[in-house]
């Protein structure tokens, strides 16, 4: 939707600009790049929590196949919780179990070697390696696709982002221009907004790509499943897009508009949705990992007791270990608070804060 709309955009302005549709995604790209990485690199990558995070997904983050999972599961006695949900300390704890395993890295960079041959070939014949400089955009939130492809194609990659929550380290900061929320700042228009909602909304209809694979002459690339999850909806919704984009008058009036005011009913159906948006938007279907295993809605029904667990004290106690609760989380928690329909107002106070929290702290931790 959004390379629709920057085409458009393109077309009406009369702007010298070539719009060109890149097929890639994290996991495609990381896969690529992992045999560049140091042991250490590879295990910050893969070993990260999330919603609902097991074993399996971590060890499928580093493209290893089902048996190689078994074998090294096996290996750590770890087969019998392969798909227990973890908690993110403990998703986190694996890195010192496998920082030593020689063999789970072979396998990687075995699969990444093989990946990367694809994938520069991918960027080589769709134009990457034309110019000294690349210029991209992207929906955002923390810059890292961006340092993988400047590392890939050996060439000055700059990004244009919606909006970034922070970028990776040792990067240079002007190569990085975000349009609503830059890194280490503007926290409550992060506290009301919400990335994977976005993320599930203004996405192909196609699957995700999980690599690249050689056909004939060319090479194409590979995806997962092969239509997204919300395919139907999204078909709607491109439908309604260019209807839109073809009535001047439409477009003379958001032309007219202030960022403010384009933005504003955006962060308020993501941070206090209606029932009925709720229940429509929730049902979108949304993966937070890099691959799209463990689909579930992304505003996921909880019970009572469990949004009372997302509070950020309840939260902290049940991530340290200091409690014996279930934290079941959701990619859009305001929206699955809606859902549960019990004290929404107090509920969604909690989440605002709790995310305002997350947020100041990485402002004082990027000071420091």
């Amino acid at each position: 939707m959004s390379f629709i709309t920057a085409q458009k955009l393109v077309e009406i302005n009369g702007l010298n600009i070539e719009c060109r549709y890149l097929e890639g995604s994290r996991f495609a790209w990381r896969m690529a790049e992992y045999h560049m990485l140091s042991n250490e690199e590879i295990l910050d990558k893969i070993c990260l929590g999330g919603v609902h995070v097991t074993l399996r997904k971590i060890l499928s983050r580093g493209g290893l196949l089902p048996e190689e999972i078994e074998k090294i599961a096996n290996e750590k006695g770890c087969a019998d919780v392969l798909d227990m949900t973890l908690s993110y300390s403990e998703a986190v704890g694996y890195k010192a179990i496998f920082r030593d395993n020689d063999e789970l890295f072979r396998m990687i960079r075995n699969h990444s070697i093989k990946a990367y041959d694809l994938a520069y070939d991918y960027f080589k014949q769709e134009g990457l390696l034309e110019n000294d400089k690349i210029i991209i955009v992207d929906s955002g939130w923390v810059g890292s696709m961006q340092k993988t492809l400047e590392r890939l194609t050996e060439k000055k990659v700059e990004g244009y982002y919606f909006g970034l929550y922070e970028l990776p380290k040792n990067v240079e900061n002007t190569k990085y221009h975000s349009f609503f929320f830059s890194p280490y700042k503007d926290i409550e228009k992060k506290v009301c907004f919400n990335n994977c909602l976005y993320e599930a909304i203004f996405s192909a209809c196609d699957g995700m790509t999980c690599g690249y694979v050689r056909e004939e002459y060319r090479v194409i690339p590979q995806k997962e499943t092969t239509d997204n999850p919300n395919s139907e909806r999204i078909k709607s919704n491109i439908e309604m897009l260019s209807i839109l984009l073809d009535d001047s008058e439409y477009l003379d009036r958001i032309g007219h508009a202030s960022n403010d005011e384009c933005t504003k009913e955006l962060q308020r159906i993501m941070s206090h949705p209606s029932k009925e948006e709720a229940e429509c938007i929730g049902s979108y279907w949304f993966s937070d990992d890099v691959n799209q295993n463990s689909l579930q809605e992304i505003a996921v029904p909880l019970t009572v007791s469990e949004v009372r667990n997302t509070h950020a004290i309840k939260r902290a106690l049940i991530m340290s270990g200091h409690s014996t609760e279930k934290l079941k989380d959701s990619a859009w928690l305001e929206g699955s608070i809606v859902r549960c329909g019990k004290n929404v107002n107090y509920h969604l106070w909690h989440c605002r804060w709790y995310k305002r929290l997350i947020y100041i702290r990485k402002c004082l931790m990027n000071r420091g």
